[in-house]
């Protein structure tokens, strides 16, 4: 482990584990701040000055360099989403103009020659650099500007001098933009302020560095007073707002579950146990289905989610992986993907939400570790504007409060008829098969049909679904062997015939009565399906491809087409693959024998 490693991971811990000593720093911090602000009193410092050093009261013109740096961050970044909708109005001018209740006042102090210090300035008043949402308030506003005040150009909230991703400076939600053609202009790299400009009689914005000589308008700005949301989330309903109507969705997920309608997009799934719900996301009175294999890898956990479309067929909306578990809110109407990355010292819930058909993530709730104050930072990040806000620990804390976690899982049951090529067969007794296979291993009846073999392994499986259990013994782990497969005909073990795989694995199709041949090997691709009839492997269908020779089908040994080989693979191979590899099968050993066949 690298040192940067060791102290990531160092902090991680100081972060998970010491509580205790984080209660005694902020306890000190208390008593360092009242001892301070005691000896400033005796110093003689005025209360007004006090109240100034301590951050309470901020000073118009101010920059927040000149402040403690323990003072709070502008408020849209610093108070939770309840407060975020601030209905603050104290500094709100009489003549100001009004729109949709919000207020609008123009700007032009001669002190305030930076795009900072405008929106301090505003904030000292109680209201925020202007956010221009919607067409119908841009058009308000401009005009406000132009008819009603001397000035034909001013600057308003939206920047990208932070993040390079243009975004409103209180954390506003909104996409409204209205850049004038060949607008956001790159001529002047500190072009980081927007502004409607004089030269734009439309209304259309324009970028600027704030400061720049324009018109009769140097350093003009607007401020906004008036609510505002910073969390993206999905309003709450009102009292007057009519639910979505529930549709009966029943038979259509029955129908996709009977049918396995998922199977082609599962194909690399490891499945312990298929598992599903069903869960109404966005609310829209018609429930989706998630899926799940029922196994991880290193606390890793699989996702599928399906929706059905205003067409009535059924999409897949999402497939993913999360680690720790799966989360609903359903005040943002959105599936919470939970992520902890210790070896990363950071942990998120990443928010998705249905767009038609698909799910696209909407923000996330991060915490990653400040290697330089050893501490955590937490943040709100915007997906669609690529913006970060700073949000505290307890917000941060409430977030996953409010989702309730995935538990209700249900099985998918094996639903599909058991297929068996027409042919009925007698099922054995547990009795005569058990004893059958056992003589035959402890016998060794197997060795002439592989010989040379040395280190044979073997399983017991009921491989094609007919109720009657099969001996398969993988040989080896070479590159195309697959599993030479047994079967009990008039009460003797008789050779049906060998599979081929891929360094000793063994497939098939048991709800569908299929064996599987498949591999691909110094350049020849072979799929073969079989059925086991009459104590013989028999083959169906066959695709086999090579560099010499091309592509060529089979069914029922002989030539078809492609369409022909596929429309048969569509109607005949449905249910869920059982497949083993000769590392999961059993060494040929008395105990053995004796604990997977008696």
């Amino acid at each position: 482990m690298s040192a940067n490693e060791e102290k990531k991971m160092r902090v991680w811990e100081k972060w998970r584990y010491d509580e205790q000593g984080k209660s005694k720093r902020n306890k000190n911090r208390v008593i360092k701040g009242v001892l301070l602000a005691l000896v400033i009193i005796l110093l003689g410092i005025g209360t007004g000055e006090l109240l100034v050093y301590l951050g309470v009261v901020k000073i118009p013109g101010l920059s927040q360099s000149e402040t403690d740096s323990d003072t709070p961050a502008d408020s849209a970044e610093t108070t939770s989403e309840t407060s975020q909708e601030t209905t603050e109005q104290t500094g709100i001018p009489d003549d100001a103009a009004e729109f949709n209740g919000h207020h609008y006042y123009v700007y032009n102090p001669d002190d305030i020659t930076t795009w900072k210090e405008a929106r301090q300035y505003c904030e000292s008043k109680g209201g925020y650099l202007a956010t221009i949402t919607s067409k119908e308030e841009n058009d308000f506003v401009y005009s406000y500007l132009k008819n009603n005040v001397d000035y034909e150009s001013a600057y308003f909230g939206f920047t990208d001098k932070e993040s390079e991703e243009w975004a409103w400076d209180n954390g506003e939600i909104g996409t409204f933009t209205n850049w004038h053609t060949g607008e956001p202009s790159n001529k002047n790299s500190n072009n980081d302020y927007v502004r409607y400009y004089d030269k734009y009689s439309d209304g259309t914005w324009s970028a600027g560095d704030f400061g720049e000589q324009t018109g009769n308008s140097k350093s003009v700005f607007i401020c906004e007073w008036g609510k505002y949301r910073t969390t993206p989330s999905t309003p709450a309903k009102s009292a007057t707002e009519t639910p979505a109507k529930t549709v009966d969705d029943t038979e259509i997920w029955d129908t996709f579950l009977k049918e396995k309608q998922y199977e082609s997009n599962i194909t690399d799934w490891t499945i312990t146990e298929l598992q599903y719900c069903l869960l109404d996301i966005d609310q829209d009175g018609r429930r989706e289905l998630i899926l799940t294999p029922g196994t991880s890898w290193d606390d890793y956990e699989i996702y599928q989610v399906y929706t059905i479309g205003e067409d009535g067929k059924v999409y897949l909306a999402d497939d993913f992986t999360t680690c720790y578990g799966l989360g609903y809110s359903s005040k943002y109407k959105a599936l919470a993907y939970d992520s902890v990355r210790p070896s990363e010292m950071s942990a998120s819930l990443e928010y998705h939400a249905m767009d038609g058909t698909k799910m696209t993530e909407s923000f996330a709730v991060n915490m990653e570790v400040d290697l330089d104050t050893y501490l955590p930072v937490y943040k709100v990040r915007d997906i669609s504007k690529g913006t970060d806000r700073t949000i505290t620990e307890e917000e941060y804390e409430a977030y996953g409060k409010e989702c309730t976690w995935l538990t209700d899982w249900k099985p998918v049951e094996n639903q599909s008829a058991k297929k068996n090529s027409g042919k009925t067969k007698t099922q054995t007794s547990d009795q005569d098969w058990k004893t059958a296979y056992a003589q035959f291993l402890r016998n060794g009846g197997y060795k002439s049909d592989m010989p040379g073999c040395d280190a044979p392994r073997f399983f017991v499986y009921d491989v094609d679904g007919d109720g009657s259990m099969e001996l398969v013994i993988i040989r080896a782990t070479y590159s195309v062997v697959g599993g030479d497969v047994y079967t009990l005909v008039n009460g003797k073990v008789v050779h049906a015939g060998g599979t081929s795989g891929t360094y000793g694995s063994f497939a098939s199709y048991p709800s569908d009565g299929l064996l599987l041949s498949s591999y691909g090997h110094m350049g020849v691709d072979l799929e073969e399906y079989f059925t086991l009839s009459d104590g013989k492997l028999v083959s169906q269908a066959r695709w086999i491809s090579s560099f010499t020779d091309g592509e060529t089908w089979y069914l029922n040994d002989q030539e078809t087409t492609q369409e022909a080989y596929e429309n048969w693979k569509a109607e005949h191979v449905n249910g869920e693959i059982f497949a083993i590899e000769y590392n999961d099968a059993h060494p040929i050993t008395k105990e053995n024998i004796q604990a997977y066949v008696k």
